[in-house]
């Protein structure tokens, strides 16, 4: 009887030592092979799931919990990332190289959330670790910013300096830091340092400006305002030529103020999808509009006019002004459509007609003279109309409107469902033709009656 126990604690010592044989021989291997292949893919879901399987039966596994915190890092779910390392960090027998990553992120996160001791306690024991570790300085640096406690922050940035001369964030806040503190000539060294660095940021140049401004160097900030421009960034071409106005407005350099008056405007005719500052683009278009006053150019002072009272109604003193002086724009309105050539001509039709509150839908044009614009309205009216769509003709020449126009126009109204066809002509209509339009509903707007739609248009721009 006991020897048949033995043989059975033999044969079952032999089996288990099997077992454990097979695991780290096969299993072990295969697994570890298996994840390996799934994190070269980048295949982080499988991974995840293979690991989390693992972890069911290995709680403590290090190197999968530093692999899946790594994952979730990756893949920016930053917080079950940290409580990954958080678990990670806390077991004893972590190697010190699987500890330096994880307690990084955390003190990385920490900061992020404003646990600043949190953050601070971790990168002061991996500084004793590793105490030229740049990475592990400059957050600590950034702490010390976030704390307004100045002194050591430029401190370890200057530090991070001595230790990599190359270091870009840590110029970067420290250049910052100096600026805050008005210390003038500290922050234009360490911006000049960082230019050199990094020529891709122009908030670098602009600062360099600003401080030559402030410390009275006008030409030396004059110089760097207009190198702004080779950035091709029309925020900071726009924030640096509003500037240079403020200098040779102060200076009385009236061309060099106009001029660049002028610079401001086409940066924002030109970047219209930008989200420029409305404050700075109002006062802009109002400092020409006072100057071109000044100088009785009344058809280039409308315009500026108009564009303020498209953005803001109530802007300073615009709308008074523009009721006052409008009469004028009537035989201006005919001289930009025969002046204008092209392109030219068909945007500043379609400012005209964005003034009158439509959306234009689509433009085609007949030759060089003739261009019709397909409007719509949000306005109950269109709703009324079931969507069709108005037309506004206009004929840009010094000749009567043609036969041939005015037939187009007609078929168009009685085939093509469009609810309503207003005819603008900068030429004469002769009687014959002005007959069948009005036979055809047709509104015609020439000299003789453009003061009608030039007074709905000034309505619609000065009414609040």
């Amino acid at each position: 009887m006991f020897e048949h126990i033995i043989y059975i604690v033999a044969i079952s010592c032999v089996a288990l030592i099997g077992l454990v044989l097979v695991y780290f021989i096969i299993i072990v291997p295969n697994r570890n092979s298996q994840l390996q292949e799934f994190l070269d893919q980048r295949n982080f879901e499988a991974a995840e799931i293979l690991i989390l399987d693992i972890l069911k039966k290995e709680s403590s596994n290090t190197k999968m919990l530093s692999i899946l915190g790594d994952i979730y890092w990756t893949t920016d779910k930053k917080e079950q990332a940290v409580e990954v390392f958080e678990k990670l960090v806390r077991i004893p027998s972590l190697l010190p190289e699987l500890a330096t990553i994880p307690l990084f992120r955390l003190a990385t996160w920490y900061n992020e959330k404003n646990l600043l001791l949190e953050a601070s306690e971790i990168l002061e024991k991996l500084l004793i670790l590793d105490p030229k570790n740049t990475q592990f300085l400059s957050l600590l640096g950034d702490i010390y910013h976030k704390k307004d406690d100045f002194k050591q922050a430029i401190a370890i940035y200057k530090n991070v300096i001595e230790l990599n001369s190359k270091d870009i964030q840590a110029y970067r806040a420290l250049s910052y830091i100096y600026f805050s503190l008005n210390m003038y000539t500290e922050a234009s060294q360490a911006f000049s340092h960082l230019l050199e660095l990094d020529t891709t940021d122009p908030d670098y140049l602009f600062k360099l400006a600003e401080i030559c401004e402030i410390m009275k160097d006008v030409d030396k900030a004059l110089k760097y305002y207009s190198d702004i421009e080779k950035f091709n960034d029309p925020l900071f071409s726009f924030r640096a030529i509003r500037k240079v106005i403020a200098i040779y407005k102060s200076q009385n350099q009236h061309a060099n103020y106009i001029k660049s008056l002028e610079k401001a405007r086409l940066i924002i005719e030109s970047n219209k999808s930008f989200l420029l500052e409305k404050k700075d683009v109002l006062d802009t278009h109002y400092q020409l509009a006072e100057y071109y006053l000044s100088k009785e150019l009344m058809h280039l002072t409308l315009k500026e006019w108009e564009k303020i009272l498209q953005i803001d109604k109530k802007y300073l003193d615009v709308a008074q002004k523009f009721e006052l002086y409008y009469g004028r724009r009537v035989h201006d309105f005919f001289t930009d459509i025969l002046t204008h050539k092209g392109s030219d001509l068909v945007d500043m039709i379609s400012d005209f007609i964005i003034s009158l509150s439509y959306k234009i839908d689509s433009i085609q044009s007949f030759g060089d003279e003739t261009f019709d614009f397909f409007v719509s309205e949000s306005s109950a009216k269109w709703r009324a109309i079931r969507r069709r769509k108005n037309v506004l003709s206009f004929w840009c020449s010094h000749d009567p409107l043609p036969a041939d126009v005015a037939t187009r126009l007609i078929v168009a109204i009685e085939s093509r469902g469009i609810a309503q066809i207003f005819v603008i002509s900068a030429g004469p209509i002769l009687s014959e033709i002005r007959a069948r339009f009005n036979k055809k509903n047709i509104t015609v707007f020439d000299q003789n009656n453009i003061q009608e739609l030039m007074d709905a248009r000034k309505e619609i721009l000065t009414n609040n």
